[in-house]
């Protein structure tokens, strides 16, 4: 059942990209096509231009999520731990330095090569540290740190943002589940993120867990086999 419900998303979702892509183009032209419109006009396809992205960006989740979900094999690889965190940290620099936001690296002891997908891993640290951003206010700080064990890695993605609220965190890796506090609510997002997080986290029989304090930060730990 859960296979067939999958397929079809991805069929429905697929099919719904096109018509998609013809809006914006369709915006897109009228913009090019009358560079003197009235202000009123250019808000109203600012508006059409923004629900037409968010609208493209929970189809592309769901695509994503129905291909992890149907058990699609991950391709494993040997990865330097160090050189992976480090890559994917350098990614939102400039996003970090356009709230004053302080990135910070703290790697193990020793470094690693750790098995895992790197474009699938790559895809759940930039969603944890994308959010980490998006949610911490300006001057803050975002920390990625990483831990060896003796059979495992944790990783960690720490911020000093607004917090999840306790009766929340149960429910922050279900599909299409948002925080519903107003601050939370003012960054866009489609709930889908971290169920996908979660779907690959566990393609790699690892584990993902959170704990937060609201007004003082989140922390998500990744627990990978090493």
């Amino acid at each position: 059942a859960n296979r067939l419900k999958n397929e079809f998303l991805s069929i429905a979702a697929h099919d719904l990209k096109n018509p998609l892509n013809t809006v914006k183009t369709a915006v897109s032209l009228m913009r090019r096509r009358n560079p003197d419109m009235d202000e009123k006009t250019g808000e109203l396809l600012h508006i059409i231009e923004n629900s037409a992205e968010m609208m493209k960006n929970l189809i592309t989740g769901l695509l994503d999520l129905a291909k992890i979900e149907t058990g699609r094999a991950i391709n494993l690889q040997p990865v330097q731990l160090n050189k992976f965190l480090d890559d994917n940290l350098t990614v939102f620099k400039l996003a970090a330095s356009d709230k004053n936001i302080t990135l910070t690296f703290l790697p193990p002891d020793e470094d690693a090569v750790v098995p895992m997908d790197l474009e699938r891993m790559e895809q759940v640290l930039q969603n944890l540290l994308s959010n980490a951003i998006k949610y911490t206010p300006n001057g803050g700080t975002v920390t990625l740190s990483a831990e060896i064990t003796t059979d495992s890695v944790i990783i960690k993605v720490q911020d000093t943002g607004m917090g999840i609220p306790k009766d929340d965190l149960p429910h922050l890796f279900e599909k299409f589940y948002r925080v519903k506090n107003d601050a939370h609510m003012q960054v866009e997002g489609t709930g889908l993120g971290l169920s996908i997080v979660k779907s690959i986290v566990e393609n790699h029989d690892g584990t993902i867990t959170v704990e937060s304090e609201v007004n003082k930060g989140t922390t998500f730990f990744i627990r990978l086999p090493y």
